[in-house]
C-alpha cells in the first residue's frame, strides 16, 4: 500500500460522531415568530406524515407543497419506522416557547435511540413525553400519524426492515402541529396554521456490491480469468461530501500476473484522473482521489463497475489458507464514507490490509480475510462492505501409457493433443470434439508427452459459481494420440480419440490407462538353431523318399528274373 499522510481512522471517526449528517434533515419549514394566540385551535388535532426517500445528489433540496399534494418524492424508501415525542416542557399557547422553540438545534441537542435499539430520546433542556410510532413506510415511503395533539414534537428514526437497506440513521427533527404556513401566498384554506404536517427526512441508503465472473474463453492453465465487479454509489446530502470511495479486490495468489481492465458507469470508461490503482502485494484497490469524490458524489445512485481480472498459474491449495485445491477464489469489498465537510480529503484513506504491508511485505492477504480487525492505534476501523464469492473451478488430467501386453508397462514418447467436447457436461463424455481443428493450450504447451507411461495436463477448466453449468463437478474433454511411442502402432481414426471427464482438483491416480500394441516385424533368413532343424526335417524326408524308390526298385527287378 501506498503509504501517504492521511488522517487515522479514529480521529475521522470522533469528527463524524460530533457532527451530525444535517443531509438527513426533515424537510419542514422552520418555526416562525411568536404567533397571536388566537389564530391556533388549541382544540384541534393534526397530524404528520413522512415521506422517506434517499439523498438527492447535488440537486437541492425537494420541497412539496405544505399540504403533501406535490408531485411524489424520487426513489422512496419503504420499511422504516419514526416515532414522535411530545416535547411536554413547552407549551405552544405560552408565546416564549416559540421562541424557545426557535433556537433549538435538534443536530446538536437532541439524541435518539439507535435504530431498532429500544431507548429513551433527549432534547437537551426539555422534557419528553412518551413516544408515539408511525406505521412502517410504505412502498412510496409515506407513513402517517394522526390524531396528535396541538404540541412540538422531536421527531426520530427508530427502526428500519433489513430490506429498507438503510446505513445511516435519519437526523432527529422537530415539527409543531400546527406548522406555520409562511410561504408567500398561502392557501387561503390554511388560516396560517396547518395541522397536517408533510416532512421529508432523508437517507443514505446501504451500498449494492456484488460480483460475477466471465465465462472461461481459454479453458487451460494460463487462461484469464476477468471479475466484473458493480458497486453502488450512494445519495449523500447536499452538504455533506465522500470521505473516500474504494473498490478492494485481494486475489486469488494462484492469479498472476492482475490487472484492473476498465473501470466503467454505464458503459462509459470513467476518466482515470478520477482514481488510482494501488497494488499491496496480491491486492488491487481502485481507489477515488479528491476530484474522483467530487464528481462520485453527482453520480449518486449509479452503478460503478471494475473489472479485475488475472491468470490462472496454479490449482494446488496455498498453505495456511482455506483456499481448496482446483477452486480459484474470488470476492471484492467497497470502502466508502460520508460526512459533512466543504469538500473531499486530499489524500483520501485506504482500507487497512492484514498483515500490513510496510511490516511483512513478502507474505500475502489472504483472499477470505483481507481487512486488519483490529488497529491498536484506531481501533474505529469502518467496516468495508463484501461482495458475493465468485468461485471458478479446475482439475487436471493424468493419462497412463501402458504396453498392451505388458500391464503395468509405462511407455515414454507417446504424444497427446487435448479438445473441448462438444458437450461439454453430458452424462456421458463422447469422443465427439467442439472444434477438432484446434486443440487446447495448457501453460503454452498444446502436445503433451509420456514419461515413464505418465502423460500429465496441469490444468483444466471444469465450471464456475456464475455461469452454466453453475458448480459442475465434472466437464468432458476429448484426448487424441498424435504419436505413438517408438515401435508401437499409432491408432487411427475414432480409436486415436479418448473421451476424458475432467473433475474439480488435482487427480491422485489416473484418469484414463490406454494401450499401445507393438509393431509387426517382417520375416527374417532362416538362421540359426531354427533354420537347422527346418534342414534336418527337410533331410530326412529326402532321406525316406529315397529309401522308398530303392526298394521300388529292388522290387522290380526281382519279378523280372
Amino acid at each position: 500500500m501506498t503509504e501517504k499522510c492521511r488522517p487515522r481512522w479514529g480521529t475521522r471517526l470522533a469528527t463524524m460522531l460530533g457532527v451530525a449528517a444535517i443531509g438527513s434533515l426533515a424537510m419542514v419549514s422552520p418555526a416562525s415568530a411568536a404567533p397571536v394566540n388566537g389564530d391556533i385551535d388549541f382544540a384541534k388535532t393534526g397530524s404528520i406524515t413522512i415521506h422517506k426517500h434517499e439523498h438527492q445528489g447535488t440537486n437541492g433540496p425537494v420541497i412539496a407543497d405544505p399540504e403533501g399534494n406535490g408531485a411524489a418524492l424520487a426513489n422512496p424508501i419503504a420499511g422504516v419506522t419514526f416515532t414522535a415525542y411530545p416535547v411536554s416542557s413547552l407549551n405552544l399557547q405560552d408565546p416564549s416557547a416559540w421562541d424557545t422553540l426557535s433556537s433549538i438545534d435538534p443536530l446538536s441537542s437532541a439524541k435518539c435511540p439507535a435504530l431498532n435499539v429500544p431507548g429513551t430520546p433527549t432534547l437537551n433542556g426539555q422534557t419528553l413525553g412518551a413516544g408515539r410510532a408511525f406505521g412502517v413506510t410504505n412502498a412510496q415511503g409515506i407513513s402517517t400519524l394522526g390524531a396528535l395533539p396541538v404540541a412540538a414534537y422531536l421527531v426520530c428514526e427508530t427502526g428500519a426492515t433489513a430490506a429498507a437497506k438503510i446505513n445511516e440513521q435519519a437526523n432527529p427533527f422537530i415539527v409543531t402541529v400546527p406548522f406555520a404556513d409562511n410561504q408567500a401566498g398561502a392557501p387561503t384554506n390554511s388560516g396560517g396554521w396547518i395541522y397536517d404536517v408533510h416532512a421529508y427526512p432523508k437517507n443514505g441508503k446501504a451500498v449494492t456490491v456484488s460480483k460475477t465472473v466471465d465465462s472461461a474463453h481459454e479453458l487451460g492453465l494460463g487462461a484469464v480469468l476477468r471479475f466484473p465487479t458493480t458497486t453502488g454509489i450512494p445519495r449523500i446530502a447536499d452538504i455533506a461530501q465522500f470521505l473516500n470511495y474504494t473498490v478492494t479486490d485481494p486475489m486469488d495468489t494462484r492469479l498472476d500476473p492482475t490487472n484492473v481492465d476498465s473501470v466503467e458507469i454505464g458503459g462509459v470508461a470513467v476518466n482515470s484522473s478520477y482514481y488510482t490503482v494501488e497494488r499491496d502485494r496480491n491486492v488491487l484497490m481502485v481507489s477515488f482521489n479528491q476530484a474522483g469524490l467530487t464528481w462520485l458524489k453527482s453520480q449518486g445512485g449509479k452503478d460503478l463497475v471494475t473489472v479485475f481480472s488475472g491468470t490462472v498459474t496454479s490449482l494446488t491449495p496455498v498453505q495456511d489458507t482455506g483456499l481448496q485445491d482446483g477452486r480459484i477464489f474470488n470476492q471484492a469489498f467497497l470502502t466508502t464514507e460520508n460526512e459533512v465537510r466543504p469538500q473531499p480529503p486530499v489524500n483520501p484513506e485506504l482500507p487497512p490490509l492484514t498483515p500490513g504491508g510496510p511490516v511483512v511485505p513478502t507474505v500475502p492477504v489472504d483472499p477470505q480475510n483481507p481487512f486488519n480487525p483490529f488497529d491498536p492505534q484506531n481501533p474505529n476501523v469502518p467496516p468495508s462492505t463484501p461482495s458475493n464469492v465468485v468461485t471458478s473451478h479446475w482439475g487436471d488430467v493424468r493419462l497412463f501409457k501402458q504396453d498392451a501386453n505388458e500391464t503395468g508397462t509405462g511407455l515414454n514418447g507417446a504424444e497427446f493433443r487435448i479438445f473441448e467436447a462438444s458437450a461439454p457436461y453430458a452424462g456421458t463424455c463422447s469422443i465427439e470434439r467442439a472444434n477438432a481443428g484446434s486443440p487446447l493450450s495448457v501453460n503454452g504447451e498444446t502436445v503433451f508427452t509420456s514419461t515413464d507411461g505418465l502423460v500429465a495436463v496441469p490444468g483444466l477448466f471444469v465450471s464456475d459459481s456464475e455461469n452454466p453449468s453453475v458448480n459442475a463437478a465434472t466437464r468432458c474433454y476429448v484426448v487424441q494420440e498424435v504419436k505413438a511411442p517408438a515401435g508401437y502402432v499409432l491408432p487411427t481414426g475414432d480409436a486415436a480419440f479418448k473421451p476424458v471427464a475432467v473433475t474439480i482438483g488435482g487427480t491422485t491416480g489416473y484418469d484414463l490407462t490406454l494401450d499401445n500394441t507393438k509393431q509387426n516385424v517382417p520375416d527374417l533368413p532362416l538362421t540359426g538353431a531354427q533354420g537347422q532343424m527346418l534342414l534336418m526335417i527337410g533331410g530326412a524326408g529326402l532321406l525316406i523318399i529315397g529309401l522308398g524308390a530303392t526298394i521300388l526298385v529292388m522290387k522290380r527287378a526281382k519279378q523280372r528274373s
